[in-house]
C-alpha cells in the first residue's frame, strides 16, 4: 500500500446498533485526532478520498474538515489532498 484513502462524512460517527454522534458532543471524535492516529499506525500518506454535505451545511462541513486536516497536518499527518464528492451537489445514498 502506498497511500491510504480515507472517507469522512457528517454521519460518519455512531454508536453501534445505535444513533449517529452529532457534532459537539462530548464523544465525538475530532477528524483531526483520527488522521493523526491514522498516520501513527500506517506511517503512510493520506488523502481524504471522499467528502462532501448536501443543502446549507456544505461550506460549514468544508471549512470543518479543511480546518482538521491543516491541524493534522501540524501535528505532522501526511495527508497529501481532500477529494469533494461531489463540488456541487448529490442526490445521496437513499
Amino acid at each position: 500500500v502506498d497511500v491510504i484513502g480515507l472517507n469522512f462524512y457528517p454521519h460518519n460517527q455512531w454508536y453501534f446498533q445505535g444513533p449517529t454522534i452529532p457534532m459537539g458532543h462530548h464523544e465525538y471524535r475530532a477528524l483531526s485526532d483520527m488522521l493523526v492516529e491514522v498516520a501513527e499506525r500506517y506511517r503512510k500518506p493520506m488523502f481524504i478520498a471522499e467528502t462532501g454535505a448536501e443543502g446549507s451545511g456544505r461550506p460549514a462541513w468544508l471549512h470543518y474538515v479543511c480546518d482538521e486536516v491543516r491541524d493534522a497536518m501540524s501535528r505532522g499527518a501526511p495527508v497529501q489532498g481532500i477529494c469533494l464528492y461531489p463540488v456541487t451537489a448529490y442526490p445521496g445514498w437513499d
